[in-house]
Protein backbone atom coordinates (compact mmCIF):
# COMPACT_ATOMS: atom_id res chain seq x y z
CA UNK A 1 0.00 0.00 0.00
CA UNK A 2 1.40 3.39 -0.99
CA UNK A 3 0.79 6.55 1.01
CA UNK A 4 -0.56 9.20 -1.34
CA UNK A 5 -1.15 12.05 1.10
CA UNK A 6 -0.42 12.97 4.71
CA UNK A 7 -2.71 15.10 6.80
CA UNK A 8 -1.39 18.49 7.84
CA UNK A 9 -1.18 17.37 11.47
CA UNK A 10 0.79 14.24 10.50
CA UNK A 11 3.24 16.24 8.35
CA UNK A 12 3.89 18.69 11.18
CA UNK A 13 4.23 15.96 13.82
CA UNK A 14 6.66 13.92 11.68
CA UNK A 15 8.72 17.01 10.93
CA UNK A 16 8.84 18.05 14.60
CA UNK A 17 10.23 14.61 15.48
CA UNK A 18 12.98 15.06 12.88
CA UNK A 19 13.77 18.65 13.88
CA UNK A 20 13.96 17.73 17.58
CA UNK A 21 16.76 15.28 16.76
CA UNK A 22 19.13 18.25 16.28
CA UNK A 23 18.70 19.00 19.98
CA UNK A 24 19.42 15.48 21.26
CA UNK A 25 22.69 14.54 22.92
CA UNK A 26 24.94 16.15 25.48
CA UNK A 27 28.44 16.29 23.94
CA UNK A 28 27.95 19.78 22.46
CA UNK A 29 25.65 22.68 23.34
CA UNK A 30 24.06 22.66 19.89
CA UNK A 31 23.68 20.74 16.65
CA UNK A 32 25.78 21.64 13.64
CA UNK A 33 26.06 21.61 9.88
CA UNK A 34 29.43 20.50 8.55
CA UNK A 35 30.35 21.70 5.06
CA UNK A 36 32.62 19.13 3.39
CA UNK A 37 34.35 18.51 0.08
CA UNK A 38 33.33 15.56 -2.11
CA UNK A 39 36.31 13.70 -0.65
CA UNK A 40 35.10 14.30 2.91
CA UNK A 41 37.48 17.07 4.01
CA UNK A 42 35.89 19.28 6.65
CA UNK A 43 35.80 22.83 5.29
CA UNK A 44 33.56 24.69 7.75
CA UNK A 45 31.15 24.13 10.64
CA UNK A 46 27.95 26.13 11.11
CA UNK A 47 26.49 25.96 14.63
CA UNK A 48 22.74 25.60 14.92
CA UNK A 49 20.68 27.60 17.40
CA UNK A 50 19.44 26.19 20.68
CA UNK A 51 16.87 24.93 19.86
CA UNK A 52 17.96 24.35 16.27
CA UNK A 53 14.49 24.75 14.70
CA UNK A 54 11.16 26.22 15.65
CA UNK A 55 8.02 24.08 15.57
CA UNK A 56 6.70 22.90 12.23
CA UNK A 57 3.66 24.51 10.66
CA UNK A 58 1.57 27.27 12.16
CA UNK A 59 2.72 26.40 15.70
CA UNK A 60 6.12 27.81 14.69
CA UNK A 61 4.77 30.55 12.46
CA UNK A 62 5.54 28.57 9.30
CA UNK A 63 3.65 27.06 6.40
CA UNK A 64 2.28 23.56 6.99
CA UNK A 65 5.02 20.93 6.87
CA UNK A 66 7.82 23.51 7.16
CA UNK A 67 10.24 24.14 10.03
CA UNK A 68 12.58 27.14 10.02
CA UNK A 69 16.06 27.16 11.53
CA UNK A 70 16.68 29.45 14.46
CA UNK A 71 19.71 31.77 14.24
CA UNK A 72 22.82 29.93 13.07
CA UNK A 73 26.39 30.90 14.00
CA UNK A 74 28.84 31.29 11.12
CA UNK A 75 32.23 29.62 11.06
CA UNK A 76 34.46 32.69 11.35
CA UNK A 77 37.55 30.77 10.22
CA UNK A 78 37.09 27.90 7.74
CA UNK A 79 39.19 24.84 8.53
CA UNK A 80 40.58 23.95 5.10
CA UNK A 81 40.72 24.93 1.43
CA UNK A 82 38.41 23.05 -0.90
CA UNK A 83 35.23 22.93 -2.94
CA UNK A 84 32.08 22.55 -0.86
CA UNK A 85 30.01 19.61 -2.12
CA UNK A 86 28.10 18.04 0.77
CA UNK A 87 26.59 19.14 4.09
CA UNK A 88 26.31 16.82 7.05
CA UNK A 89 23.54 17.71 9.51
CA UNK A 90 24.57 16.54 12.99
CA UNK A 91 22.94 16.33 16.41
CA UNK A 92 24.67 17.47 19.63
CA UNK A 93 26.56 14.16 19.88
CA UNK A 94 27.84 14.59 16.29
CA UNK A 95 25.69 11.79 14.86
CA UNK A 96 24.85 12.44 11.22
CA UNK A 97 21.09 12.87 10.90
CA UNK A 98 21.13 13.37 7.12
CA UNK A 99 23.21 14.81 4.30
CA UNK A 100 22.52 17.35 1.57
CA UNK A 101 24.15 18.61 -1.61
CA UNK A 102 25.94 22.00 -1.43
CA UNK A 103 25.89 24.42 -4.35
CA UNK A 104 25.25 28.06 -5.14
CA UNK A 105 21.63 27.70 -6.31
CA UNK A 106 18.88 25.09 -6.27
CA UNK A 107 20.57 22.68 -3.84
CA UNK A 108 19.74 21.56 -0.29
CA UNK A 109 22.40 23.99 1.01
CA UNK A 110 23.23 27.11 -0.99
CA UNK A 111 26.35 29.18 -0.37
CA UNK A 112 27.43 32.33 -2.20
CA UNK A 113 30.43 30.31 -3.43
CA UNK A 114 31.48 26.67 -3.16
CA UNK A 115 35.16 27.64 -3.18
CA UNK A 116 36.23 27.73 0.47
CA UNK A 117 39.57 29.10 1.64
CA UNK A 118 40.97 28.27 5.07
CA UNK A 119 40.37 31.18 7.42
CA UNK A 120 37.42 32.68 5.56
CA UNK A 121 33.99 33.32 7.10
CA UNK A 122 31.34 30.76 6.05
CA UNK A 123 27.73 31.53 6.94
CA UNK A 124 24.16 30.40 6.28
CA UNK A 125 21.60 33.17 6.60
CA UNK A 126 18.47 31.02 6.85
CA UNK A 127 17.21 27.48 6.47
CA UNK A 128 14.03 25.48 6.29
CA UNK A 129 13.21 21.79 6.19
CA UNK A 130 10.01 20.65 4.54
CA UNK A 131 8.07 17.44 5.10
CA UNK A 132 6.32 16.57 1.81
CA UNK A 133 2.64 15.69 1.88
CA UNK A 134 3.06 12.55 -0.24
Amino acid sequence: MAVTALSTDMRNEMLDILLDEFDTGSTNAQGRIEIRSSGGTLLATILMGNPAFDSAGSAGGNADGVGAAETMTADSSADNNGTAAVAHFLDRDENILFKGVVGTSGQEVNLNTTSITAGQNVALSAGTITMPDA
